[in-house]
C-alpha cells in the first residue's frame, strides 16, 4: 500500500490536469473492483459488491496545488500565479517541481 500511495503522490495532478492520476487510479481499481467508472467531473468511482448489509464509502481528494509562471525577470526569478487555490504561507516548506508544461 505504501508503494501505491508513493507512486500516486509522485504523479502530476494540479487542478484541471488530473488525467495521469485518473488513469493510474482507474487501472489500480480494475484489479480488484467489480465496476470502475469516471464521471463527467473526472472522479473515479469504483464499486465492489459484498454479501452483507453494510456499505462503506472511501473518498479522497485527487488534485494538488499548482503554480503557473507568469513571468521570469532578467535575474532569472520566476513569478508564479495560482492554479486552483493555495495559501502562500505553506509554499516555503514545500518543494516545487517543474515537470509538466502546457502550451504557451
Amino acid at each position: 500500500m505504501r508503494e501505491l500511495l508513493a507512486r500516486l503522490a509522485d504523479l502530476y495532478g494540479a487542478s484541471g490536469r488530473e488525467q495521469d492520476l485518473v488513469s493510474e487510479i482507474r487501472e489500480e481499481f480494475k484489479q480488484t473492483a467489480d465496476e470502475v467508472s469516471i464521471d463527467k467531473f473526472g472522479n473515479v468511482i469504483a464499486s465492489k459488491r459484498g454479501s452483507g448489509d453494510l456499505s462503506v464509502m472511501l473518498a479522497a481528494h485527487m488534485d494538488e496545488i499548482g503554480l503557473a509562471v507568469e513571468k521570469v525577470d532578467r535575474d532569472g526569478f520566476a513569478f508564479p500565479s495560482n492554479v486552483g487555490g493555495w495559501n502562500p504561507q505553506i509554499l516555503p516548506s514545500n518543494p516545487l517541481r517543474g515537470n509538466k508544461c502546457w502550451g504557451i
